[in-house]
């Protein structure tokens, strides 16, 4: 009986010990692989370096940006670019339309595509074309509105 005091004793003591090891500092914690969803939620800028039409007597004094499909903001820089932010990575196509004062005076576009980075775009605007001449109806007379 005597004996089995003493074992239960040093069984007790020898789970109280704690073991001679190292201490370890905790690990850092793991980091989440990046999804396709979170790679695709990164969103860049579009800078246009619009010109043109030559030729007009009165040049365009701003332009007008659109990309189809996508409502957008943007602003214009004294240095003559425009800035579009947060564009997703995708294939696009931008508008733009050369106003001087009321008037459009040209319009232009180009497709890009958006990957990983910022994007900047040299867009020649063309200048518009005029119509002139004489229409001659073939045929029964009808009333035009």
């Amino acid at each position: 009986m005597h004996k089995m005091k003493l074992a239960i004793i040093a069984l007790c003591f020898a789970c109280a010990t704690p073991a001679l090891a190292q201490p370890q500092s905790p690990a850092p914690p793991a980091q989440p692989p990046t999804t396709q969803a979170q790679q695709s939620a990164q969103l860049y800028r579009v800078i246009v370096w619009p010109t043109g039409p030559e030729g007009l007597a009165t040049p365009p004094n701003r332009y007008d940006m659109d990309i189809v499909g996508r409502e957008i903001s943007y602003s214009g820089g004294k240095d003559g670019s425009y800035v579009i932010p947060n564009i997703p990575p995708g294939h696009y196509k931008l508008v733009s339309m050369a106003l001087a004062d009321v008037e459009m005076v040209g319009e232009g576009d180009t497709t890009f595509d958006v990957t990983n980075a910022d994007v900047t775009l040299y867009l020649t605007v063309g200048g518009l074309g005029e119509v002139q001449g004489v229409a001659r109806l073939d045929g029964a007379q009808s009333r035009v509105p």
